[in-house]
């Protein structure tokens, strides 16, 4: 207790001379300031640091599992695009003019089987030459066929195979080909060969949605590229590093021309085809780099700055504190805010921040107002909706487990159109994409039954929801007496722009019509096609009874669809 005392006792210097005691214990306020500073930035800026670096690792981590993820996409857009060769000479092989032998009819099929395509038919014999292709008139003399070891592979195995990239002596160009072999009774077997541009695989690589520091390239079995974004690669070219021999698919690294590259790498099972990505580990590791550096720089500089404003504005410290205050209750109650001036600049800033919320709150409040009466319009809107469904749902039951049985189904397909609004309610909604969700609860096991053919067309939200219960009524009377009530009939939907008009057709071919010529029924779905879809759209609609089915003709102003789209062909 005695050596506590001791401690705390005042020195005889000190007793000698009490200033020098008030010096030792009282500091002006720009050294409290200082070293508060000290205190409070440097182990933020290390612990920042930390987690900069923490972060940067966790993301970099994050980032190579989506490009790998990316890279996997792009193949499995390739595999698509070869598996539609092969689904296109599937269907070729079935042919009669090839069954009986009829090559020039054949040639004259696939030719015009292939306009617009992209893609090249030949047929190529046992003896692996050409006897035509479509890029040439039937009978000219043809050049052998590239790549024979495919071909022979392909006839062997009796089994389809795919190409690397090779030249076309007949097209001049790069192209890989899709080869079927096809067994003639009494004949000798024949390869359909299905040819394509290698340049058409860019679609694939831009599909991919790599960042543009990466580079992406196709490449076949042996490493040559197919298609490429760097546009020093070529079709036909070779890539500027070498893989090692255990690398299939992953992540790796490599040295080229003295620099570290980060390269995925994904195969493709069905071609024999990877998809390469790479970029410089620089690129990668550069934006950490800066930012630790401006880290330290920013961390340094604020702190003399901070020091330096600290020195020299403790003085007014209270005074700026005060105005401050005053600037905040005046925000608290939603007046005005003025700037006075500040002599310390941050300060200024939080001042300016308070007359900018001001303001900002007056036009927030201005915005929530209007944000609100939107909601209660849409939300009438869809209360109006639901209103009628239930009166004619319940007008055309026969019973409470037949009303909720259909109230709940409709609802169901008014609710898959309120999601495509919510998910598209700023570029508004694809017409099919609207036409597929209302059908898919229909569909049957066998798609081929359900053809949707027309252009791109966007839809606002008010005449998709409108459309979207008109497709599901006549979904669902198809599912009940038309198209989809068995497993032999089918369904067209079609859709075209004309003068200003879309113009859509509902055609059900059926074997039996279980609507007679004479009967009219007046349900839900007749006040949707009739009211809604005439009074709310100004549709013309036209109702025909085949004896093969029904059909329905919609003629929708453009103006009442606030149509956007694009023409390209579904």
């Amino acid at each position: 207790m005695s050596q506590a005392v001791e401690d705390n006792a005042p020195s005889k210097a000190e007793q000698a001379d009490p200033k020098a005691t008030d010096r030792l214990r009282s500091r002006p306020i720009s050294d409290y300031l200082f070293f508060l500073i000290l205190i409070c930035l440097v182990p933020a800026l290390l612990f920042s640091g930390y987690l900069l670096v923490r972060t940067n690792t966790v993301q970099q981590e994050g980032l190579q599992s989506i490009f790998q993820s990316n890279t996997r996409s792009i193949v499995q857009v390739v595999e698509q695009e070869v598996s539609g060769m092969l689904t296109t000479l599937r269907v070729l092989a079935t042919d009669p003019t090839l069954q009986a032998d009829n090559l020039e009819a054949f040639h004259d099929r696939g030719r015009r089987a292939l306009i617009g395509r992209g893609m090249n038919l030949a047929v190529v014999g046992s003896d692996l030459r050409q006897v035509f292709n479509t890029r040439t008139d039937y009978g000219v003399q043809l050049p052998a066929a590239s790549d024979p070891r495919t071909l022979r592979r392909a006839l062997q195995d009796r089994t389809s195979a795919v190409s690397g990239v090779l030249f076309s002596e007949t097209s001049l160009s790069w192209v890989f080909f899709v080869a079927l072999p096809v067994n003639r009774e009494g004949r000798e077997p024949i390869l359909l060969v299905l040819s394509r541009g290698a340049d058409s695989l860019a679609r694939a690589i831009e599909d991919g949605r790599l960042p543009a520091a990466w580079q992406v390239a196709i490449v076949d079995s042996t490493q040559t590229v197919l298609s490429s974004t760097d546009p020093s690669l070529a079709a036909g070219g070779s890539l500027p590093f070498t893989f090692k021999e255990n690398f299939r698919q992953g992540i790796t690294e490599v040295d080229m021309n003295g620099h570290s590259f980060q390269i995925i790498r994904e195969g493709s099972a069905l071609t024999q085809w990877s998809v390469v990505a790479w970029t410089p580990k620089a690129t990668i590791s550069a934006p950490i780099m800066r930012s630790i550096a401006l880290l330290l720089i920013g961390g340094l500089t604020i702190g003399a700055l901070a020091g330096f404003v600290a020195w020299l504005v403790a003085g007014r410290v209270t005074r700026s504190a005060r105005r401050l205050s005053e600037s905040a209750r005046l925000l608290g109650a939603g007046q005005p805010v003025p700037q006075p001036p500040h002599p310390i600049s941050e300060f200024a800033v939080v001042s300016t921040a308070l007359s900018e919320a001001a303001s900002n709150r007056s036009e927030a409040e201005s915005e929530i107002r209007l944000l609100m009466r939107e909601v209660a319009h849409r939300s009438k809107n869809q209360l109006t909706v639901i209103n009628a469904m239930v009166g004619q749902t319940a007008k055309n039951a026969a019973s409470v487990d037949e009303f909720v049985d259909s109230f709940r189904r409709r609802i169901t397909g008014l609710a898959r159109s309120t999601d495509l609004l919510l998910a598209n309610a700023a570029r508004g909604i694809d017409f099919r994409a609207l036409v597929e969700s209302q059908l898919e609860p229909f569909l049957p096991s066998d798609p081929e039954r359900v053809r949707l053919l027309g252009p791109k067309v966007m839809v606002d939200a008010q005449a998709s929801q409108t459309l979207g219960m008109a497709v599901h009524e006549l979904a669902t009377n198809a599912s009940k007496y038309g198209a989809l009530a068995d497993e032999e009939s089918r369904l067209e939907i079609t859709w075209w722009r004309r003068e200003g008009m879309l113009s859509l057709t509902w055609r059900e071919y059926v074997k039996e019509l279980h609507v007679s010529p004479d009967q009219e029924r007046k349900g839900f779905g007749s006040v949707v096609l009739e009211r809604m879809m005439g009074g709310t759209l100004d549709a013309q609609i036209t109702r025909n009874l085949h004896e093969n089915g029904i059909e329905w003709h919609f003629a929708i102003p453009l103006d009442r669809l606030r149509a956007d789209g694009s023409e390209e062909q579904a």
